[in-house]
């Protein structure tokens, strides 16, 4: 029999093991189904893992025939391929009940530490039964980090990316000291030094949670709130039936909205036409009703009117970045969000065209300048809102220091600095 024979042999024994597991068999329908959490996929990977040792170990022989350490190291390898397969399905469900539109993320394999579990059941100077034992035990150990380390990516990833996210590590009900130590949920950056450690056969389940965190500008220019939900709720608010044109029908009305602009020019831009396109080229607004009280050209026009404004327009221009404009309505008056780069500006939450404006700048700022998280961040992205309010380059020191006590009390669960995103990176100085 070839190695790759045997690889293969050995797969299909790992899957007749796992289909007649009933545990198994339920936990991998409730994945599929879509109705699990990280709990649920770290209880069917700690089996899964277990399963991939048991199969090694059986089939551990004397070194030179059987089991050698590329077999030992593809099985490892289509473990973690397995894993990821596993955790996608169950983060694509969770996200689409919040309506997260980010990529899971596949964690590097560990190829050292798998070429050197693998290399040691190969290991003519120990008996057959240390082999079988090294099988069971370190290949399952490493096949069960495989579920921590895509916790550990993505939590850290969607943290930075300005998503609100907690790790929880349960020990089972009779787990050693070590492990009770570390067990317990944190916000993601807090959790103890030793919380992704693992001794040999621990049963410790690790998983996560990620919820948006949504900011909101009060309307009066001085008292600022924040709000965050777990799901993403469609009110039903705004309801319109979009327009369906013919190709004719469209170019009609394209030729009689130009005609409007023709003759006109951008102060400072000599000979440019102004033209709806423009409009269309920065906003992803393609879903506006024709007679929303707020359109993609409003909220250009309006941004014209300040050097703030223009900086967010030629940002926008320059990194291609669109923001999406909705009609979509949100609980909690929430106006808009910068999420994993891309922007969402609600405009049913937004009283007239001037919000609105702010909103792209305040959205803008946090992805422009990759900051967040801290009551600092939100100080900066609130003092360009004014600027642009106020048709001014700078702010007086008693509106600075109104900006400043307004955000720590919206957020006093934020550091001035500490913890917060800064180019985006999390930041560990500052207060």
């Amino acid at each position: 029999m070839t190695e790759q024979e045997f690889y293969q042999e050995l797969l299909a024994k790992l899957d007749r093991a796992a289909e007649s597991d009933k545990q198994l068999a339920s936990l991998l329908e409730k994945i599929q189904s879509g109705q699990a959490d990280f709990a649920d996929s770290a209880a069917y990977w700690q089996k899964f893992s277990a399963l991939i040792g048991s199969v090694l170990s059986q089939n551990a022989v004397s070194p030179g025939s059987g089991l050698n350490e590329e077999v030992s190291y593809l099985m490892l390898k289509s473990g973690h391929m397995r894993a990821f397969e596993i955790m996608s399905m169950v983060q694509k469900a969770l996200d689409q009940k919040q309506n997260i539109h980010i990529n899971p993320i596949n964690p590097k394999f560990p190829e050292e530490r798998a070429r050197q579990a693998a290399h040691s059941l190969e290991d003519a100077t120990v008996s057959e039964e240390v082999i079988r034992r090294r099988a069971e035990n370190a290949i399952a150990n490493i096949a069960n980090t495989f579920h921590d380390d895509y916790i550990q990516e993505n939590a850290n990833f969607r943290q930075k990316a300005g998503l609100k996210c907690h790790v929880s590590r349960i020990g089972a009900s009779k787990c050693c000291a070590w492990c009770a130590e570390v067990a317990g949920r944190y916000s993601v950056g807090s959790e103890p030094a030793d919380f992704w450690r693992r001794h040999d056969k621990c049963t410790c389940k690790i998983s996560y949670e990620n919820q948006r965190v949504r900011q909101q500008l009060s309307g009066n220019g001085k008292a600022w709130a924040v709000t965050s939900e777990i799901q993403r709720r469609r009110a039903q608010a705004v309801q319109y039936k979009p327009t369906v044109l013919t190709q004719e029908q469209a170019q009609a009305l394209e030729q009689q909205s130009l005609s409007r602009f023709r003759g006109l020019t951008i102060p400072g831009k000599t000979n440019k036409i102004v033209n709806q396109s423009r409009a269309l080229e920065i906003f992803n607004a393609y879903d506006i009703p024709e007679t929303a009280r707020i359109s993609a050209q409003n909220i250009l026009n309006d941004l014209e009117t300040s050097d703030i404004g223009k900086e967010v327009l030629n940002y926008l221009e320059e990194q291609e970045v669109r923001p999406k404009l909705t009609y979509d309505s949100r609980s909690g008056g929430v106006r808009g969000e910068e999420i994993g780069g891309e922007i969402f500006i609600y405009l049913s939450n937004c009283k007239d065209i001037k919000t609105a404006a702010c909103t792209v700048i305040h959205e803008c700022t946090h992805r422009r300048y990759g900051i967040g998280q801290s009551q600092w961040s939100e100080c900066v992205c609130i003092a360009q809102e004014i600027k642009h309010r106020r048709g001014r380059n700078d702010l007086t020191e008693s509106e600075r220091r109104v900006i400043i006590k307004a955000v720590k009390e919206a957020y006093p669960e934020f550091n001035w600095r500490r913890g917060g995103i800064i180019r985006g990176r999390r930041s560990k100085s500052g207060r």
